[in-house]
C-alpha cells in the first residue's frame, strides 16, 4: 500500500514482518530507504489499511493490530474474535473489519479501540470489501450486500 510517499508492505504467512520504505532504492536499501521495520506481527492474508496516521491490521487470529504509520510503535492491539481474509477499509472516521464467518465490525478509528458495532451477515466472506458513494460493498460466496443510504 502507498500513501504519502512511503509504502506499506508486509510479507504475510504466520506473523511475518511488515515495514514501511521510501520509493527509488537500488541495491542495499537498508540504510537509506527503510523508514522503519517491525519482525513479527503482519497479518497472514489480509493486507493494512493506512487511516489518519495509522495502520489497521486484521490477523487471521482474530487480533486486530493498530500502528503508528511514521514510526511503527504498536498503538492498540485487541483480541476482536474471528479469522480475517477480508483485508480491513476505512472511511468517514470509522474502520470495517469483515470475518469469514460473515461478522461485521465497525471501529472507530483513532488510539484507543472502541468498536461502534458487530453484525452479522448470511455467509462466507474471503473478499475485502469496498466503499463508494457512502455505501459499504460486502460481498459473500452467494450474495453482494450493499450498507448505506
Amino acid at each position: 500500500m502507498h500513501h504519502d510517499g512511503v509504502i506499506y508492505l508486509s510479507r504475510g504467512y504466520r506473523s511475518g514482518p511488515y515495514a514501511a520504505l521510501r520509493p527509488g532504492g537500488r541495491g542495499d536499501i537498508a540504510a537509506t530507504h527503510v523508514v522503519w521495520h517491525v519482525k513479527t506481527g503482519a497479518p497472514y492474508i489480509s493486507s493494512m489499511v493506512h487511516y489518519d496516521g495509522l495502520l489497521y491490521m486484521a490477523g487471521d487470529v482474530g487480533v486486530i493490530t493498530v500502528v503508528d504509520a511514521k514510526t511503527g510503535q504498536q498503538v492498540w492491539r485487541e483480541r476482536l474474535g474471528g479469522l480475517y481474509t477480508a483485508s480491513p477499509v476505512a472511511g468517514d472516521g470509522k474502520v470495517y473489519l469483515m470475518s469469514e464467518s460473515g461478522e461485521t465490525i465497525v471501529l472507530r478509528a483513532g488510539r484507543t479501540p472502541q468498536v461502534i458495532a458487530r453484525n452479522s451477515i448470511d455467509g462466507r466472506i474471503l473478499a475485502s470489501p469496498a466503499i463508494s458513494s457512502g455505501r459499504l460493498f460486502i460481498r459473500t460466496d452467494d450474495h453482494l450486500v450493499a450498507v448505506g443510504s
